[in-house]
Protein backbone atom coordinates (compact mmCIF):
# COMPACT_ATOMS: atom_id res chain seq x y z
CA UNK A 1 0.00 0.00 0.00
CA UNK A 2 1.18 3.54 -0.74
CA UNK A 3 0.39 4.65 2.79
CA UNK A 4 2.57 1.93 4.33
CA UNK A 5 5.60 3.21 2.46
CA UNK A 6 4.86 6.77 3.51
CA UNK A 7 4.45 5.75 7.14
CA UNK A 8 7.83 4.01 7.01
CA UNK A 9 9.34 7.23 5.72
CA UNK A 10 7.48 9.16 8.41
CA UNK A 11 8.80 6.87 11.15
CA UNK A 12 12.31 7.19 9.81
CA UNK A 13 11.99 10.95 9.94
CA UNK A 14 10.16 11.09 13.27
CA UNK A 15 13.17 12.20 15.38
CA UNK A 16 12.98 15.54 13.63
CA UNK A 17 9.61 16.13 15.25
CA UNK A 18 11.16 15.87 18.67
CA UNK A 19 12.59 19.33 18.25
CA UNK A 20 9.18 20.96 18.57
CA UNK A 21 9.24 23.76 21.08
CA UNK A 22 7.30 23.59 24.30
CA UNK A 23 4.16 25.67 24.16
CA UNK A 24 3.57 28.67 26.40
CA UNK A 25 0.84 28.27 28.97
CA UNK A 26 -1.74 31.08 28.66
CA UNK A 27 -2.73 30.59 32.30
CA UNK A 28 0.86 31.09 33.43
CA UNK A 29 1.00 34.36 31.48
CA UNK A 30 -1.92 35.59 33.53
CA UNK A 31 -0.30 34.49 36.79
CA UNK A 32 2.94 36.23 35.81
CA UNK A 33 1.06 39.44 35.08
CA UNK A 34 2.16 39.51 31.45
CA UNK A 35 -1.39 39.19 30.18
CA UNK A 36 -4.64 40.68 31.36
CA UNK A 37 -6.96 38.03 32.84
CA UNK A 38 -9.45 38.04 29.95
CA UNK A 39 -9.70 34.27 29.68
CA UNK A 40 -12.67 32.16 28.76
CA UNK A 41 -13.56 28.88 30.44
CA UNK A 42 -12.19 27.14 27.36
CA UNK A 43 -8.84 28.88 27.90
CA UNK A 44 -8.77 27.61 31.48
CA UNK A 45 -9.68 24.09 30.36
CA UNK A 46 -6.88 24.08 27.78
CA UNK A 47 -4.40 25.33 30.37
CA UNK A 48 -5.38 22.54 32.76
CA UNK A 49 -5.02 20.06 29.91
CA UNK A 50 -1.53 21.33 29.15
CA UNK A 51 -0.57 21.15 32.84
CA UNK A 52 -1.78 17.55 32.98
CA UNK A 53 0.40 16.70 29.96
CA UNK A 54 3.41 18.36 31.59
CA UNK A 55 2.89 16.26 34.71
CA UNK A 56 2.69 13.11 32.60
CA UNK A 57 6.03 14.01 31.03
CA UNK A 58 7.51 14.65 34.47
CA UNK A 59 6.26 11.28 35.68
CA UNK A 60 7.88 9.58 32.69
CA UNK A 61 11.15 11.36 33.43
CA UNK A 62 11.08 10.30 37.07
CA UNK A 63 10.32 6.67 36.27
CA UNK A 64 12.90 6.55 33.48
CA UNK A 65 15.81 8.30 35.21
CA UNK A 66 14.99 7.63 38.84
CA UNK A 67 15.90 11.23 39.65
CA UNK A 68 14.09 14.51 40.15
CA UNK A 69 17.20 16.23 38.80
CA UNK A 70 20.86 15.29 38.47
CA UNK A 71 21.91 13.64 41.72
CA UNK A 72 18.50 14.12 43.39
CA UNK A 73 16.60 10.80 43.66
CA UNK A 74 12.87 10.54 44.22
CA UNK A 75 10.82 8.19 46.38
CA UNK A 76 7.32 6.73 46.42
CA UNK A 77 6.00 9.84 48.18
CA UNK A 78 6.95 11.93 45.14
CA UNK A 79 4.87 9.75 42.84
CA UNK A 80 1.99 9.78 45.33
CA UNK A 81 2.03 13.59 45.33
CA UNK A 82 2.04 13.57 41.52
CA UNK A 83 -0.97 11.23 41.57
CA UNK A 84 -2.81 13.62 43.87
CA UNK A 85 -2.00 16.65 41.70
CA UNK A 86 -3.11 14.86 38.53
CA UNK A 87 -6.35 13.76 40.16
CA UNK A 88 -7.04 17.32 41.30
CA UNK A 89 -6.34 18.72 37.83
CA UNK A 90 -8.72 16.25 36.24
CA UNK A 91 -11.38 17.05 38.81
CA UNK A 92 -10.98 20.77 38.07
CA UNK A 93 -11.09 20.10 34.32
CA UNK A 94 -14.31 18.16 34.74
CA UNK A 95 -15.80 20.98 36.80
CA UNK A 96 -14.82 23.56 34.19
CA UNK A 97 -16.54 21.47 31.52
CA UNK A 98 -19.65 21.21 33.71
CA UNK A 99 -19.69 24.99 34.15
CA UNK A 100 -19.24 25.48 30.42
CA UNK A 101 -22.27 23.27 29.80
CA UNK A 102 -24.32 25.08 32.44
CA UNK A 103 -23.40 28.52 31.04
CA UNK A 104 -24.31 27.45 27.51
CA UNK A 105 -27.62 26.03 28.73
CA UNK A 106 -28.52 29.23 30.60
CA UNK A 107 -27.50 31.41 27.64
CA UNK A 108 -29.53 29.32 25.20
CA UNK A 109 -32.58 29.19 27.45
CA UNK A 110 -32.42 32.92 28.16
CA UNK A 111 -32.10 33.69 24.47
CA UNK A 112 -35.13 31.55 23.65
CA UNK A 113 -37.21 33.18 26.39
CA UNK A 114 -36.36 36.69 25.21
CA UNK A 115 -37.13 35.77 21.59
CA UNK A 116 -40.48 34.30 22.70
CA UNK A 117 -41.33 37.47 24.66
CA UNK A 118 -40.38 39.59 21.66
CA UNK A 119 -42.62 37.50 19.42
CA UNK A 120 -45.59 37.72 21.81
CA UNK A 121 -45.22 41.48 22.31
CA UNK A 122 -44.99 42.06 18.57
CA UNK A 123 -48.08 39.93 18.06
CA UNK A 124 -50.03 41.78 20.78
CA UNK A 125 -49.08 45.15 19.30
CA UNK A 126 -50.21 44.06 15.86
CA UNK A 127 -46.75 44.07 14.38
CA UNK A 128 -45.34 41.75 11.72
CA UNK A 129 -43.88 38.75 13.55
CA UNK A 130 -41.89 37.82 10.43
CA UNK A 131 -39.44 40.56 11.38
CA UNK A 132 -38.83 39.26 14.90
CA UNK A 133 -35.17 38.37 15.31
CA UNK A 134 -34.45 34.67 15.83
CA UNK A 135 -33.34 33.45 19.22
CA UNK A 136 -29.67 34.00 20.05
CA UNK A 137 -27.65 33.11 23.11
CA UNK A 138 -27.33 35.65 25.91
CA UNK A 139 -24.00 37.17 26.77
CA UNK A 140 -20.95 38.26 24.84
CA UNK A 141 -18.71 36.04 22.75
CA UNK A 142 -16.13 34.08 24.74
CA UNK A 143 -14.82 32.26 21.70
CA UNK A 144 -14.66 32.68 17.96
CA UNK A 145 -15.54 30.60 14.92
CA UNK A 146 -12.68 30.05 12.44
CA UNK A 147 -12.96 31.78 9.07
CA UNK A 148 -14.98 29.74 6.62
CA UNK A 149 -16.43 27.48 9.33
CA UNK A 150 -20.09 27.13 10.14
CA UNK A 151 -21.52 28.15 13.48
CA UNK A 152 -21.89 24.43 14.26
CA UNK A 153 -18.12 23.96 14.02
CA UNK A 154 -16.06 23.62 17.22
CA UNK A 155 -15.47 27.07 18.70
CA UNK A 156 -11.97 28.38 19.24
CA UNK A 157 -10.74 29.88 22.50
CA UNK A 158 -9.57 33.48 22.23
CA UNK A 159 -6.01 32.66 23.22
CA UNK A 160 -5.90 29.85 20.66
CA UNK A 161 -7.09 32.10 17.84
CA UNK A 162 -4.68 34.83 18.88
CA UNK A 163 -1.71 32.43 18.90
CA UNK A 164 -2.65 31.07 15.48
CA UNK A 165 -3.05 34.54 14.00
CA UNK A 166 0.36 35.60 15.34
CA UNK A 167 2.04 32.60 13.70
CA UNK A 168 0.13 33.14 10.46
CA UNK A 169 1.30 36.76 10.29
CA UNK A 170 4.89 35.54 10.39
CA UNK A 171 4.18 33.09 7.59
CA UNK A 172 2.48 35.77 5.49
CA UNK A 173 5.50 38.04 6.02
CA UNK A 174 7.81 35.32 4.67
CA UNK A 175 9.58 34.83 8.01
CA UNK A 176 9.45 31.04 7.74
CA UNK A 177 11.89 30.31 10.57
CA UNK A 178 9.80 32.29 13.04
CA UNK A 179 6.59 30.84 11.59
CA UNK A 180 7.85 27.28 12.09
CA UNK A 181 8.75 28.01 15.70
CA UNK A 182 5.37 29.62 16.41
CA UNK A 183 3.30 26.94 14.67
CA UNK A 184 5.20 24.15 16.44
CA UNK A 185 4.65 25.97 19.75
CA UNK A 186 0.97 26.33 18.90
CA UNK A 187 0.62 22.60 18.17
CA UNK A 188 2.26 21.77 21.50
CA UNK A 189 0.09 24.23 23.40
CA UNK A 190 -3.26 23.38 21.76
CA UNK A 191 -3.11 19.67 20.84
CA UNK A 192 -6.32 18.49 19.25
CA UNK A 193 -7.81 22.00 19.03
CA UNK A 194 -10.02 23.18 16.16
CA UNK A 195 -7.06 24.96 14.53
CA UNK A 196 -4.38 22.33 15.15
CA UNK A 197 -4.59 20.64 11.74
CA UNK A 198 -4.60 24.01 10.00
CA UNK A 199 -1.56 25.05 12.04
CA UNK A 200 0.17 21.81 11.04
CA UNK A 201 -0.53 22.60 7.39
CA UNK A 202 1.03 26.06 7.63
CA UNK A 203 3.96 24.58 9.54
CA UNK A 204 4.49 22.26 6.56
CA UNK A 205 4.33 25.19 4.15
CA UNK A 206 6.85 27.03 6.31
CA UNK A 207 9.22 24.07 6.23
CA UNK A 208 8.80 24.07 2.47
CA UNK A 209 9.77 27.73 2.46
CA UNK A 210 12.92 26.81 4.40
CA UNK A 211 13.69 24.04 1.87
CA UNK A 212 13.34 21.31 4.51
CA UNK A 213 11.35 18.64 2.62
CA UNK A 214 11.71 15.95 5.29
CA UNK A 215 10.09 18.06 7.99
CA UNK A 216 7.51 19.27 5.47
CA UNK A 217 6.66 15.67 4.54
CA UNK A 218 6.05 14.73 8.19
CA UNK A 219 3.63 17.61 8.63
CA UNK A 220 1.81 17.09 5.31
CA UNK A 221 1.32 13.44 6.22
CA UNK A 222 -0.03 14.39 9.65
CA UNK A 223 -2.42 16.92 8.09
CA UNK A 224 -3.83 14.37 5.68
CA UNK A 225 -4.01 11.60 8.29
CA UNK A 226 -5.84 13.86 10.76
CA UNK A 227 -8.46 15.01 8.23
CA UNK A 228 -8.51 13.02 4.95
CA UNK A 229 -11.61 14.95 3.86
CA UNK A 230 -10.56 18.30 5.32
CA UNK A 231 -10.14 21.53 3.41
CA UNK A 232 -6.34 21.19 3.31
CA UNK A 233 -6.30 17.46 2.50
CA UNK A 234 -6.02 17.73 -1.34
CA UNK A 235 -3.12 20.16 -1.25
CA UNK A 236 -1.46 18.38 1.68
CA UNK A 237 -1.49 15.08 -0.21
CA UNK A 238 -0.16 16.67 -3.41
CA UNK A 239 2.60 18.49 -1.55
CA UNK A 240 3.41 15.35 0.44
CA UNK A 241 4.12 13.57 -2.85
CA UNK A 242 6.35 16.45 -3.95
CA UNK A 243 8.28 16.38 -0.67
CA UNK A 244 8.77 12.62 -0.91
CA UNK A 245 10.17 13.09 -4.41
CA UNK A 246 12.60 15.71 -3.09
CA UNK A 247 14.04 13.33 -0.50
CA UNK A 248 14.50 10.54 -3.03
CA UNK A 249 11.41 8.44 -2.23
CA UNK A 250 10.36 8.18 -5.89
CA UNK A 251 8.13 5.12 -5.59
CA UNK A 252 6.24 6.53 -2.61
CA UNK A 253 5.94 9.89 -4.35
CA UNK A 254 4.43 8.34 -7.48
CA UNK A 255 1.96 6.26 -5.45
CA UNK A 256 0.96 9.32 -3.44
CA UNK A 257 0.35 11.33 -6.60
CA UNK A 258 -1.87 8.48 -7.86
CA UNK A 259 -3.78 8.52 -4.58
CA UNK A 260 -4.29 12.27 -4.88
CA UNK A 261 -5.67 11.85 -8.39
CA UNK A 262 -8.04 9.09 -7.27
CA UNK A 263 -9.32 10.99 -4.25
CA UNK A 264 -9.47 14.57 -5.47
CA UNK A 265 -10.33 14.59 -9.16
CA UNK A 266 -12.99 17.19 -8.31
CA UNK A 267 -10.27 19.74 -7.49
CA UNK A 268 -10.21 20.96 -11.06
CA UNK A 269 -8.05 20.80 -14.16
CA UNK A 270 -5.19 22.83 -12.68
CA UNK A 271 -4.85 20.42 -9.76
CA UNK A 272 -4.90 17.37 -12.02
CA UNK A 273 -2.50 18.91 -14.54
CA UNK A 274 0.01 19.82 -11.85
CA UNK A 275 0.06 16.22 -10.63
CA UNK A 276 0.42 14.76 -14.12
CA UNK A 277 3.29 17.14 -14.83
CA UNK A 278 4.99 16.28 -11.54
CA UNK A 279 4.65 12.54 -12.23
CA UNK A 280 6.28 13.02 -15.61
CA UNK A 281 9.11 14.91 -13.99
CA UNK A 282 9.70 12.03 -11.56
CA UNK A 283 9.48 9.44 -14.30
CA UNK A 284 6.47 7.70 -12.74
CA UNK A 285 5.21 4.72 -14.73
Amino acid sequence: MWLRGILIVGLAMSPLAAGAQTGADPLQEVLDGTQSPEMSLEDVRLSLQQLDQDLQQLRTQLVTTGQVSSGVPFDAETLARLDAIEARIRTLTGRVEEIQFEVRSVAEDGGRRIADMDFRLTELEGGDTAFVAPASDLGGATSVVPDGASSAAPQVALTEQSAFDAAKRMYDAGDYSAAVAEFERFIETFPGGPLTTKARYFAALSYDGLNQPRAAAINYLNVFSAAPEGENAPEALRRLAGALGQIGQQTEACLTYDEALDRFTDQGDEYVSSIIEAKQGLGCV
